[in-house]
């Protein structure tokens, strides 16, 4: 008697699709964490230029104080001039440096908005790319048990014929297949 064989074989095509998925991931952790640092980084460095402006402004607005007080010892009329002249000047120091403490802080959160678009980018294009992985994995699976079923026909009605002895049909012999398949709750396809 003939004997039929069947073999399996799995072609692994999703594996590179989802390495890709996982760099895509790990460059957008990456991109993030980069942001997030960034973002830190120029907080740190507004602060810092913040207590810096303020502390020579007070140094500024110190001296100022302290040259009006010899002035008014010597002459009084100079010592008011003078005074007045050093405290614009404290306060033109101190409007400059208010105003560069705004361009810092308006730098840093451009930047921040920048990384935080390219980010949102990067998110948007892997969930794209997720979806449509998603779609041919689904789509390939449907496949695979579509043809398998076909096979598996083709191969039932090939085994029909090596022992059907020409007193029954094709589809008289399925069908008693079939029902014995039911009475001993056995697959159809064994």
């Amino acid at each position: 008697m003939a004997q039929i064989k069947e073999s399996l074989v799995l072609e692994n095509k999703f594996s590179n699709t989802l390495e890709t998925y996982i760099k895509l991931m790990n460059s957008s952790e990456a991109t993030t964490k980069q942001t997030t640092a960034a973002t830190r980084q120029a907080t740190q460095e507004a602060r810092v230029l913040a207590g810096t402006y303020r502390a020579e402004a007070a140094q500024a607005q110190k001296a100022a104080n302290e040259k009006k007080l010899e002035i008014q010892n010597a002459k009084l009329a100079t010592a008011q001039s003078q005074a007045l002249t050093a405290q614009l000047r404290a306060e033109a120091a101190a409007k400059r440096l208010a105003e560069q403490e705004a361009k810092a802080a308006a730098a840093a959160q451009e930047k921040l908005n920048k990384e935080t678009d390219k980010g949102t980018e990067s998110s948007r294009s892997l969930t794209t790319t997720l979806k449509g992985l998603v779609g041919a994995y689904v789509g390939l699976q449907g496949l695979g048990k579509l043809l398998d079923m076909s096979d598996t026909l083709v191969s039932t009605t090939a085994r029909l014929n090596l022992i059907n002895d020409g007193k029954q049909s094709i589809e008289e012999l399925d069908a008693m297949i079939f029902a014995s398949a039911n009475r001993t709750r056995s697959a159809y396809t064994e």
